[in-house]
C-alpha cells in the first residue's frame, strides 16, 4: 500500500509510531522510531553508521541474536517471543520479520511496550532520518499496530496501513469509507453507545487541544466477529487542519488469556477452598500466606485477622500447647532437611498426627503432612500443610481392637468351635478357640503346620487341603467331613485386603456330632411328613373330592406335625445348653417347616370352606367391604409404607356376598404388598378401580410392584401353583385360588395383566344376575 505523503507529515506520523527499528543483515540501523529511546531510556541517536548494540540493551540484542539465527533456519518470515530483565524489571514482547526485497535482506524488530504512556507526544523533537519513501511506507505497515487517520470533524478515514486492513479483515477502501465507528458495535461493553462514547472522547480531547488519550474498546470485523482492542488516539494537526491518528492494537488472545487464567485461578481456588483437607499456604518463617475455607472452620482460624502470623500463633494452635510443639519443630525439621539435602530433596515432607481440644467439647484428632516448594531457584521458600481430621478413623481403629478382643473372646468361650488363618502356603498362623478339647492340639502344635502335616488320614487331609486351596484363589466354601466317630462343619473364607487381594484366608470348624445325631432323628419325621404332603398334593392334583378333607387334616396331616413340633421342644428343653449356633439352626429349620406345614392345612381348610360353605348374595357397600379388607391388612400396610388409594368411580353398591368379596379383596391386596419391590426408595401404590359393564362390575387392583412373566399368567390362579421367580416371600399358593373360585361363585372371570419391574393388575368381573 502506498503512503499518501500529501495526507499527513510522516515527521509528526513517526512519532506515533511504536518501538520499531530497520537493520540488515549487517546489523546496521536503517530506522527506528522514537519510542524506541523512551522504552529503554537511552540518548537520542543518529542513524548514520549506527549498529544494533546503540539502540537496544545488551539483553535484548542477545535475544534478538538468537531469534535471528533461528528464523534464518526455518521456512516462516515472522517469529514473537517474550523476555523479562530481573534489573530493570520490564517485560517486552518482541516481533522480528525478514523482508527480502531484490536480493537484500532487511529485518523490521517491533517491541510491545507494557506502558502505552511511554508513547512520545506530537511534535517531540527527533535527530534521527530514515530512507527513501519505500522503506518508510514498510515501516508504516509492518508495525505490529494498526493505524488509521481520520478527519476530526466528521471522524471519517483518509488513511490506514497494511496492518490495520489485517486487524478488521477488510480492505483499505472499505475501512476508510466506513471510519471506526462502522467498525464498532453499537453499544460497548458498558453500556454505552459507541457513537456517544466516542464523541465523548472527542470533545474531552478537543478540550485540552492536544494530547493522547488510551482506552479499551470493541471492535468487528468485516464479518461481524468482535474483538478487543487496546487504542491510542491522538489529536494531531496536519496543514492547519485537525486530525485523528488512531493507534489500535489487537489484545483479544491477551483478554482471552487473561480470562482463561482468571477462570483458572477460580478452579484452583474453589479447589482450594472445598476439599476435605485443611490446607495452610506458609512463608520461610511459618506465617500465614493463605488458608482455606476448611481450615478457617475446623481450625478456628480467620484469615484477615491471622494472615501474617506464625500459624502456631493462631486458632486451636494457640489454645492447644502440644499440637503447636509439634508444628514447631516439624516446621525447624523441614527447613534443616533443605538445608542439609537441598532444595529438591525427596525427604522434604513431614508427617505428624495432632490430638486439639476445645473448650467444652470433645476432642478431634489431626493428621498433618508438612511439604516444601518453590517454583523456581529464585523465589522465596514456602511451605505447604495439609491436614485431614481422622478423629473418626481413630475411632473406628479403636473400635476394631475392640471388636477383635470381643471376637476372640466369643470364639474361645464358644463351645465346639475353633478359628484358624492361614496363608497362601496353607500354614496356620492363628487358632482361637477349642482346638485343645477339638483336635488335641496345643497352639504351638499348630501354627506353622499345614492341615497334611495334622490330620493323619490321608484323604481326609488333601479334601480339606482342596478347599482351603480355592478359598486362597477367592472361593468360599461349607463342607461336613466326619473321621474318629466326630462330625465337623467347616466354612473357609477368603479374606481381603484394601486393595482386594486374598493374602490369607479363615477356617471355622464346628463339633456337630450331637447335631448331626439330632438331625438323623428328626429327618425320619420329616420324611414322614414330605410323604404325606406328596399324597395330598397327588391327591388335589387328580381333582379327587375333597369330602374327607376334614378327617386328612385332623388325623393324617396333624398327627405328624405335633410328633415335629413336639420333638423339636423335646430336644430344646433338654439339649439346648449343649446346642451351638449350627445346632440352633437346625432346629430352627424344623420349626419354620412345621410352620409352613400348619400355614399350608389352614389355607386348604379356607380353601374348603370356600368350596363347600354356604353363602347368600345381597346388597352390599362396595367401599365398605373395601375397607374391612384393608383394616385386615393394616400391620402390613404401615409396616410398608403402602399407599392404597381407591377411584371415585367406583360402584357404591352391589349384589355379592360380603365375606368372601372381602375375602377376595383382602387375597388381592395381600399379594400386591408381599410382591412389592425390595427398592427402599419405592413406595408400594395400589390403586382399587371398579367400572359398571353391561352384564357385569368390573374391578381392578393394580400394583407398582414386581411384576409377573406372560407365560405365568395362567399357572398362578391353579392350587399349589407359584411363580419360579416369587423372590424371598413364602406362599402356599392357594391364595389366588381361592380368589378364582370366589370370582366363580359371582359368575364372573379374573384375569392379570402384567410388566416385569412395572407392577401387576389384577381384573375380576362379578355378574349383575345373583339374585
Amino acid at each position: 500500500m502506498a503512503i499518501r505523503l500529501k495526507t499527513f507529515n510522516q515527521s509528526a506520523l513517526t512519532n506515533y509510531l511504536p518501538p520499531l527499528i530497520v537493520f540488515d543483515k549487517e546489523w546496521r540501523v536503517h530506522f527506528c522510531s522514537p519510542a524506541v529511546q523512551t522504552c529503554f531510556e537511552t540518548p537520542q541517536i543518529r542513524i548514520d553508521a549506527s549498529n544494533l548494540d546503540d539502540f537496544i540493551p545488551a539483553y535484548v540484542l542477545k535475544s534478538v541474536e538468537q531469534q535471528c539465527t533461528l528464523l534464518d533456519g526455518l521456512d516462516s518470515q515472522k517469529l514473537s517471543w517474550n523476555i523479562y530483565n530481573e534489573d530493570s524489571n520490564k517485560g517486552l514482547v518482541l516481533e522480528l520479520k525478514k523482508e527480502v526485497e531484490e536480493e537484500n535482506e532487511h529485518w523490521i524488530l517491533t517491541f510491545e511496550i507494557p506502558n502505552l504512556e511511554n508513547i512520545p507526544k506530537i511534535g517531540m523533537s527527533t535527530t534521527l532520518e530514515f530512507g527513501d519513501d519505500q522503506k518508510y511506507q514498510a515501516i508504516f505497515n509492518y508495525t505490529l499496530d494498526g493505524i488509521i487517520l481520520s478527519d476530526f470533524e466528521n471522524t471519517s478515514a483518509v488513511e490506514c496501513n497494511e496492518r490495520a486492513t489485517e486487524i478488521f479483515k477488510a480492505s483499505q477502501k472499505e475501512i476508510i469509507n466506513g471510519g471506526v465507528l462502522a467498525f464498532s458495535p453499537e453499544y460497548q461493553p458498558d453500556g454505552m453507545k459507541s457513537k456517544d462514547k466516542l464523541n465523548g472522547i472527542r470533545r474531552e480531547m478537543l478540550s485540552k487541544g492536544s494530547g493522547s488519550k488510551i482506552f479499551h474498546w470493541v471492535y468487528l470485523r468485516q464479518n461481524g466477529e468482535p474483538f478487543d482492542a487496546e487504542v491510542v488516539v491522538s489529536l494531531i494537526e496536519i496543514d492547519d487542519q485537525k486530525h485523528w491518528l488512531n493507534i489500535i492494537r489487537d489484545i483479544s488472545d491477551r483478554i482471552k488469556d487473561k480470562k482463561e487464567l482468571q477462570k483458572s485461578f477460580q478452579k484452583f481456588k474453589a479447589l482450594f477452598n472445598n476439599t476435605f483437607d485443611v490446607a495452610f499456604l506458609l512463608d520461610e518463617d511459618g506465617q500465614i500466606l493463605e488458608v482455606n475455607k476448611t481450615a478457617c472452620k475446623l481450625l478456628n482460624v480467620h484469615f484477615e485477622e491471622n494472615k501474617g502470623m506464625p500459624i502456631w500463633q493462631t486458632g486451636l494452635w494457640e489454645n492447644n500447647l502440644v499440637p503447636s510443639e509439634q508444628l514447631v519443630i516439624s516446621f525447624k525439621d523441614l527447613k534443616a532437611i533443605l538445608v542439609n539435602e537441598g532444595v529438591n530433596s525427596i525427604n522434604a515432607l513431614k508427617r505428624f498426627s495432632s490430638d486439639f481440644v476445645y473448650e467444652n467439647k470433645e476432642g478431634i484428632t489431626f493428621d498433618f503432612s508438612l511439604k516444601s516448594f518453590r517454583v523456581s531457584e529464585e523465589d522465596p521458600q514456602q511451605f505447604i500443610l495439609e491436614g485431614r481430621d481422622v478423629t473418626q478413623l481413630v475411632k473406628v481403629r479403636e473400635d476394631i481392637v475392640k471388636n477383635e478382643r470381643l471376637y476372640r473372646s466369643i470364639i474361645r468361650n464358644t463351645q465346639g468351635t475353633s478359628v484358624l488363618l492361614y496363608n497362601d502356603k496353607q500354614e496356620f498362623t492363628l487358632v482361637e478357640g477349642n482346638y485343645i478339647e477339638m483336635f488335641d492340639y496345643e497352639k504351638e502344635d499348630i501354627l506353622g503346620k499345614t492341615v497334611i502335616e495334622l490330620i493323619p488320614d490321608k484323604n481326609l487331609a488333601e479334601r480339606i487341603a482342596a478347599y482351603m486351596q480355592k478359598s486362597i484363589r477367592g472361593q468360599m466354601d461349607i463342607f461336613d467331613v466326619s473321621f474318629g466317630g466326630t462330625h465337623y462343619y467347616i466354612k473357609t473364607i477368603p479374606m481381603r485386603d484394601t486393595n482386594g487381594r486374598i493374602k490369607q484366608s479363615m477356617l471355622i470348624v464346628q463339633d456337630i456330632t450331637e447335631i448331626k445325631e439330632a438331625e438323623y432323628k428328626l429327618q425320619e419325621k420329616v420324611d414322614e411328613l414330605n410323604e404325606k404332603k406328596g399324597e395330598l398334593e397327588r391327591y388335589i392334583d387328580s381333582n379327587a373330592e375333597l369330602e374327607n378333607f376334614a378327617y386328612i387334616v385332623s388325623h393324617d396331616l396333624k398327627e405328624p406335625l405335633r410328633n415335629i413340633m413336639g420333638f423339636t421342644q423335646l430336644l430344646n428343653n433338654n439339649y439346648s445348653e449343649k446346642l451351638d449356633q449350627i445346632g440352633r439352626e437346625y432346629l430352627e429349620f424344623i420349626v419354620n417347616g412345621g410352620k409352613r406345614m400348619e400355614r399350608l392345612i389352614n389355607s386348604l381348610l379356607e380353601y374348603s370352606r370356600v368350596n363347600k360353605g354356604e353363602y347368600y348374595f345381597n346388597e352390599i357397600d362396595t367401599e365398605g367391604i373395601i375397607a374391612v379388607a384393608t383394616n385386615s391388612l393394616m400391620n402390613a400396610i404401615v409396616e410398608k409404607h403402602v399407599s392404597v388409594n381407591i377411584s371415585h368411580n367406583i360402584p357404591k353398591r352391589i349384589i355379592a356376598e360380603s365375606n368372601r368379596l372381602a375375602q377376595l379383596f383382602q387375597n388381592l391386596l395381600a399379594n400386591a404388598i408381599k410382591f412389592s419391590r425390595d427398592d427402599e426408595h419405592s413406595q408400594p401404590i395400589i390403586h382399587i378401580e371398579g367400572c359398571e359393564l353391561e352384564n357385569h362390575w368390573q374391578f381392578a387392583v393394580k400394583d407398582n410392584g414386581r411384576g409377573i412373566k406372560k407365560e405365568h399368567y395362567d399357572v398362578i390362579f391353579s392350587l399349589f401353583k407359584k411363580t419360579p421367580d416369587g423372590g424371598k416371600e413364602k406362599g402356599t399358593g392357594i391364595g389366588l385360588a381361592i380368589c378364582k373360585r370366589i370370582v366363580e361363585q359371582h359368575k364372573g372371570e379374573i384375569w392379570v395383566e402384567s410388566e416385569e419391574n412395572v407392577g401387576s393388575s389384577f381384573y375380576f368381573t362379578i355378574s349383575k344376575h345373583l339374585l
